[in-house]
């Protein structure tokens, strides 16, 4: 639901067609909607009310999740340093790294990955700060989870997603990315919650989503730990961050081919309307 227009058609299409495929194995419904009026509320009231009028997620598991994206009416903010224009690729590359990750199976190597990016989107969004023109709206975000997985997305990390993934996306006015990886955060947080044995979000997931063989851990922790690396390392200047950040375009050409295990099928644009619940949990805030 772009009710804001900062989605091309082919975009709308491509973020329906991975939520829907996100319902599809594991049931949990999300929508993601971009908006400019809040109609009067403020992001908890107006996100938690969209989730219990469009009764997002099914009944009795209430396992519906509402992203909430609202665009900047500022005009984008320079990519700071240690972004700048050699760089700017690499960062726009983020949100389809992960996404290549998820659908790669590579569940072991989410947590890591997770973590590289929410320390370079703090940096970013701190540097941000001092990049700004003039007062204004520059946009907010927020991610309320119905009753039955506000364990496994709570307020914090709900907040974090927005503010260290979402934000400078947002500020830099590359919308399309923002939606990205609002969405692909949000699966991961949620698969890395059943990884860990998270009993709310378990309950429905585990005959969909079997665990790792044990023959595969030791080599998805050293993927982790070599994800995590590159990311970091990618942000530095000199040859070490020439090097991965070479690494990282390189591993990104090479999957765009095969980026199908998961993302195809079900039906766009539309809701179960399964009667989900959402009691005001959530987080997130103004950019």
């Amino acid at each position: 639901m772009d009710n804001a227009a900062i989605l091309s058609p082919n975009e709308v299409a491509s973020l329906e067609t991975q939520l829907a495929s996100y319902d599809e194995r594991s049931s949990v419904e999300i929508i993601l909607i971009t908006t400019r009026d809040l109609e009067g509320l403020d992001l908890n009231e107006y996100a938690t009310r969209l989730g219990n009028k469009l009764k997002i997620g099914k009944k009795d598991l209430d396992n519906g999740v509402v992203i909430l994206i609202m665009p900047s009416d500022m005009p984008s903010i320079t990519l700071p340093s240690p972004i700048d224009q050699a760089d700017e690729k690499q960062f726009l590359s983020l949100p389809e790294m992960l996404e290549n990750a998820l659908s790669h199976d590579t569940q072991d190597a989410i947590p890591s990955l997770l973590n590289g990016i929410y320390m370079q989107g703090k940096s970013l969004s701190t540097n941000f700060e001092a990049s700004r023109r003039s007062n204004g709206f520059y946009g907010a975000g927020y991610i309320a989870p119905g009753y039955g997985i506000e364990s496994a997305l709570p307020d914090i990390v709900c907040r974090r997603i927005m503010m260290d993934g979402v934000r400078p996306y947002i500020l830099a006015k590359r919308n399309y990315e923002a939606c990205r990886m609002a969405v692909a955060m949000t699966i991961a947080e949620l698969d890395t919650q059943y990884s860990k044995g998270n009993t709310a979000w378990a309950r429905d997931n585990a005959q969909k989503t079997p665990p790792p063989t044990e023959q595969n851990k030791i080599k998805l922790i050293l993927l982790a730990g070599f994800f995590f690396l590159l990311i970091v390392c990618s942000f530095t200047k000199g040859p070490v961050g020439n090097i991965a950040r070479a690494i990282l375009l390189a591993m990104l050409t090479s999957g765009n081919g095969s980026r199908g295990g998961r993302i195809g099928g079900g039906g766009h644009g539309s809701f179960s309307g399964g009667g989900g619940r959402f009691g005001g949990g959530g987080g997130g805030g103004a950019f």
